[in-house]
């Protein structure tokens, strides 16, 4: 009786170790490369005797990343395909507005009245002008004497901003009221560059004459250009001068 209680422990004690034994020769067939999730009672952390790894350090699959990829490729194109459409409608209106003007331009030139006219110099400026619209006038500049106006109806009876024929009346004026003198430079930009009046005629620089005109004032330069003729008619003989 003794010995098989003896026995029937022992049996007892070898069943409990082999379930230990199976147990953990059990455990890593619920590792994460599995897909399963770590057996209840152990840690996350301990998970088969190995530390599960972070669920957000686990690499990203390749065709999530190739379909951003598409996704971002495809956007990138509809982006440049809508710039490169209002590129070409702008670039459609901007022909329709050039082509209108050349023929404005053209029609009012067939309309000049040629009497006094200088027929070389009219070819010249005709072919200078040719695929442009515009006007313009010669004249002798010691005499006053006009060669050619070719387009007389924007030259005459048109108003137009006098744009960089203005700066000849601001440096007139500048040189009157003794700002500046013929040679002597000024400081541009910050003072990286300097022109005096002469050099910025020639490069026709916008910052030395609008420094000049600041310094003038709009009053004192309205006058200037009042004395030298602007915004009034030349008496020139052609009707309808504005």
């Amino acid at each position: 009786m003794y010995g098989g209680d003896q026995m029937r422990k022992r049996t007892c004690v070898w069943l409990v170790g082999l379930l230990f034994v199976l147990s953990d020769l059990a455990l890593p067939a619920h590792s994460p490369e599995h897909g399963s999730s770590p057996p209840l009672g152990l840690p996350e952390r301990h998970w088969g005797g190995r530390e599960a790894p972070s669920r957000e350090l686990l690499p990203q699959s390749s065709t999530s990343r190739r379909s951003r990829s598409r996704t971002r490729r495809v956007s990138q194109r509809r982006r440049a395909r809508q710039r490169a459409r209002r590129q070409a409608a702008l670039q459609r209106r901007l022909a329709r507005l050039e082509a209108s003007v050349r023929r404005a331009s053209a029609a009012a030139i067939r309309r000049d009245d040629l009497r006094g006219e200088d027929p070389e110099v009219r070819e010249a400026v005709l072919a200078a002008l040719r695929g442009h619209a515009g006007t313009a006038v010669v004249m002798d500049p010691y005499s006053g004497r006009v060669y050619s106006i070719v387009n007389q109806e924007w030259a005459l009876r048109k108003g137009f901003k006098p744009c960089s024929t203005i700066k000849l009346v601001v440096g007139l004026a500048g040189l009157k009221e003794g700002l500046i003198d013929a040679r002597t430079p000024l400081p541009l930009g910050g003072g990286s560059i300097a022109m005096n009046l002469i050099e910025a005629l020639a490069y026709s620089n916008n910052q030395y004459f609008e420094m000049i005109g600041e310094r003038l004032g709009r009053a004192t330069l309205l006058q200037y250009a009042r004395e030298w003729g602007l915004g009034q008619p030349t008496g020139i003989n052609l009707p309808r001068e504005s």
